[in-house]
């Protein structure tokens, strides 16, 4: 079963690593790199987990609009 992984942004020169785990596991990868909320939203929407740095706050607003997300993990 394929799920689907979304970044808010893509903090270093690569995702190389990331993808390589990943995409062995069947994920979707999508890097969302949405200057505000509803950007993010809209990448994000459908995600089964979305991944974050230290940098970017996600607000009650996005979470509650992230219909399949069942984890959000903050780097």
């Amino acid at each position: 079963m394929a799920f689907k992984v979304v970044f808010t942004e893509q903090f270093f020169p690569d995702l190389g690593i990331e993808r390589e785990i990943l995409e062995k596991a069947g994920a979707e990868i999508v890097v969302a790199g949405a200057a505000d909320d509803d950007g993010l939203i809209a990448a994000a929407a459908d995600a089964d987990a979305l991944l974050t740095y230290v940098y970017k706050r996600i607000g009650e607003n996005v979470i509650e609009r992230l219909e399949k997300c069942r984890i959000i993990v903050r780097s």
